[in-house]
């Protein structure tokens, strides 16, 4: 194997380096041979323009979080942008964050007023559009990247090792697109004998963006290690980006690096809820327990006589509510019915007519008309035992029952 050379030769399609640097917080950063378009450009502080800028500040967070890529869109249609950036995995994880940064800070400088831009840089590709391309494979080749005077002895024997990593690699990044967790890449390698006896490794990458299914990332990978083989017949390195994929292969392991973004932080645990106290009882003693008794009995006597004496007043109150609505009726008869008092003046009391009495009276006479004064009851009411004070008189009351009315002549005969 001939002595590697160092230097590290940059060819873009169509073999002439051109770029756009891209300078941010003082660092410079080459889009190497970007894509532009250049009609229907946006127009300053446009619907469009507006829409990018807050693409690009959401896309570097977003792929830092997702482990090296992210895509998304802002907007909504005609001014709708798409866009995605990804981190190649060659590169260590503080060249990732610094170029999803800078490329999305640069779109504006790299490509002034476009809808569409398609750049790889060193560590990174970024894409935006005006039309939606996620899940579509470009396998436009952006950049070759080779090591200038470092070629094998024994190229037919390195190229059909790498023929056979290559397409297994191809088909594992394909396979990966199915499971996030797997990033849409592979890596391994290959040993050979050389035409001198020599044992040999060659490793592989294969990497698509994690926007595409199965199909289209073997499609773009098909293409680029097409590439692969037609522009790096004997070399000992070798890659090609495209704008969807990357592949890139290394003799001996010299300059290819794997670095596996690392995955995001979980977030913290939900704070675990307040234990339960659970008070326990004391041991109970003997002494304790008579104390418990007692205590209990107590309790239960001061319930027990509470209610009854609650039972009592109630029907206590029941009882005088019962009275009273009786008084109030019977006053109502004799106090509030002109018509019955009229009946008395005219049919009972014409002529020489004893005193005539209020109800308070009689009810003060035989002590609120009390069951122990009562003599007999009769078919208009009660006949109690009285006695008036004032004429120091005992008489007999006869007490009409609001419910036996039966009639002026027979109470007159009563009477």
């Amino acid at each position: 194997m001939a002595q590697l050379n160092l230097v590290v030769l940059l060819l873009a399609v169509p073999w002439l380096f051109t770029g756009a640097i891209v300078v941010v917080d003082g660092q410079h950063y080459t889009a190497y041979m970007p894509y532009c378009s250049n009609t229907d450009n946006y127009t300053m502080a446009s619907a469009y323009q507006v829409n990018l800028v807050s693409l690009m500040s959401d896309l570097p967070q977003g792929a830092i979080n997702n482990r090296g890529f992210y895509s998304s869109m802002a907007g909504e249609a005609p001014d709708q942008v798409f866009g995605l950036t990804m981190c190649y995995v060659d590169r260590n994880w503080t060249q990732c964050q610094d170029c999803v940064r800078a490329a999305a800070a640069g779109v504006q400088q790299t490509c002034p007023f476009s809808r569409e831009m398609e750049a790889c840089y060193d560590a990174c590709v970024l894409r935006y559009s005006n039309v939606s391309f996620l899940s579509v494979a470009d396998p436009t080749t952006a950049l070759y990247m080779i090591l200038r005077s470092s070629v094998v002895s024994d190229a037919p024997s390195m190229v059909a090792a790498r023929q056979k990593l290559m397409s297994q690699l191809a088909a594992g990044a394909a396979a990966a697109e199915s499971s996030p967790q797997l990033l849409g890449l592979a890596n391994g390698s290959v040993g050979y004998t050389d035409s001198l006896g020599g044992q040999q490794v060659i490793y592989g990458l294969a990497q698509c963006t994690r926007d595409l299914n199965a199909s289209e990332c073997t499609r773009c990978l098909m293409k680029t290690i097409s590439d692969l083989s037609s522009t790096f017949p004997n070399d000992t390195y070798g890659a090609v980006k495209a704008y969807s994929c990357y592949v890139v292969y290394s003799v001996g392991g010299n300059f290819l690096s794997i670095s596996i973004p690392p995955p995001a932080p979980s977030p913290p645990p939900a704070p675990s809820p307040p234990p339960e106290t659970t008070v326990s009882p004391a041991p109970t003693t003997s002494r304790n327990k008579k104390a418990l008794l007692a205590g209990v009995l107590v309790a239960s006597s001061l319930v027990s006589i509470i209610g009854i004496g609650t039972l009592v007043w109630f029907l206590q109150r029941q009882r005088h509510t019962r009275n009273a609505l009786q008084k109030e009726q019977e006053l109502y008869m004799f106090n509030e019915e002109p018509q019955v008092l009229d009946m008395l003046n005219d049919e009972l009391f014409q002529g020489n007519v004893p005193r005539r009495f209020k109800y308070s009276e009689l009810a003060f006479a035989t002590r609120d008309f009390n069951d122990k004064e009562k003599l007999s009851e009769g078919g208009f009411g009660s006949v109690y035992r009285g006695y008036l004070k004032g004429m120091n008189l005992h008489v007999a009351i006869k007490r009409v029952s609001k419910s036996s009315w039966q009639g002026k002549k027979e109470y007159e005969s009563e009477v």
